[in-house]
């Protein structure tokens, strides 16, 4: 079963990093960014207002 219906519904690159150490000029130093792969992803979005009203929802079921 795929994930996806449609490859044009993957609308966002996203990349793979890691932070390691590094020299710079001969100068150790941290916080070197590595890429190592990019690829494209569905990501969903909802508004700030839809997730207060599905908490408070189930918040109210709790009690």
């Amino acid at each position: 079963m795929p994930l996806v219906n449609s490859i044009s519904q993957l609308n966002e690159p996203i990349t793979l990093v890691s932070y390691t150490m590094g020299n710079v000029n001969g100068v150790p130093v941290s916080n070197v960014r590595k890429e190592h792969f990019t690829t494209w992803a569905l990501v969903l979005s909802q508004y700030l207002s839809e997730v207060k009203a599905s908490v408070g929802t189930k918040l109210e079921d709790t009690g």
